[in-house]
């Protein structure tokens, strides 16, 4: 996304969402609706994780929601998300009903801030289901937002926390790369950050 995009991304979407105060509330249109959390904790669920859906599935989902579903680890696992089924009034790429949100490259739940910081990955709406999700931390942020027009059933997936620790074997982190120390060892793994998810931007 270049530096124009990034501006016009923003501006509409600080268009789009006001934040009132302490309410913790965001306003679409004229009407306030009031922001929902979903939480899905490692400590809650263990690494297996479970099922999550768009509120009422596999019925239609309700009008003016924005609902976000916050998933959640220790330092030492990541994220995966697999869309099992998806369905979302709105043609893609532009989206301009309803739209799901994906965020994998956070750290932190300030949904403002991740807006500001461009670290959107993708919105999707339509058939097409996102494709396997593997966030870049311990953190995964998805946001659901509906219009108070007609709804379709929505989607469902699974969720599951998977071992950091490969994506940190043999490797050194500099600021554009990294580097394979043979002095470390002699063989191992390469692949993208966030595999077998989609990589980033």
């Amino acid at each position: 996304m270049d530096s124009s995009s990034i501006v016009i991304f923003i501006c509409l979407m600080l268009l789009k969402w006001q934040v009132r105060g302490q309410e913790d509330s965001l306003v679409m249109s004229s009407a306030t609706i009031e922001t929902q959390y979903l939480t899905f904790d490692m400590a809650q669920y263990g690494p297996n994780g479970s099922v999550f859906s768009s509120p009422n599935f596999p019925n239609y989902y309700p009008q003016d929601t924005i609902l976000f579903y916050q998933f959640i680890t220790s330092s030492d696992y990541r994220v995966q998300i697999d869309v099992d089924f998806f369905q979302i009034r709105g043609v893609p790429p532009q989206c301009t009903h309803d739209y799901l949100d994906v965020f994998i490259n956070v750290t932190n739940f300030d949904v403002i801030q991740n807006v500001l910081n461009d670290q959107l990955l993708h919105r999707y709406c339509g058939r097409n289901k996102p494709p396997r999700l593997v966030s870049s931390t311990n953190l995964l942020l998805l946001g659901f937002f509906t219009e108070d027009t007609q709804t379709e059933r929505g989607f469902n997936g699974t969720f599951r926390f998977i071992s950091a620790q490969p994506y940190r074997k043999n490797l050194i982190r500099e600021p554009c790369d990294y580097i394979f120390n043979s002095s470390i060892a002699k063989s191992g793994e390469l692949f993208t950050s966030t595999y077998p998810g989609t990589y980033l931007p």
